[in-house]
């Protein structure tokens, strides 16, 4: 696999167009699509390392965080998580 940069400045400044050329489409050219099709939701997601798990909480989802110390603590909507560094 070769990744290139091509700069355009007619693009706005937030705006990116991502193309991927193959021999043909395949199983991993659909894969990657949608990789980078679910790529553009991860900046709505904080990820978290929770004892032995690691938690996706969407930030619209997110009520507070709280720092005491060397923990952090996330509250959703739903659920509280709490984290120590």
């Amino acid at each position: 696999m070769k990744i290139s940069f091509l700069s355009n400045n007619k693009l706005s400044e937030n705006e990116v167009i991502v193309q991927v050329t193959a021999h043909d489409y395949s199983d991993n050219v659909n894969q990657l699509i949608a990789y980078i099709e679910e790529y553009k939701h991860f900046d709505q997601i904080i990820s978290i390392n929770v004892g032995n798990a690691i938690k996706f909480i969407n930030q619209d989802s997110l009520v507070a965080i709280e720092v005491y110390g060397d923990e952090l603590r996330f509250f959703s909507e739903k659920t509280a998580y709490t984290t120590r560094g």
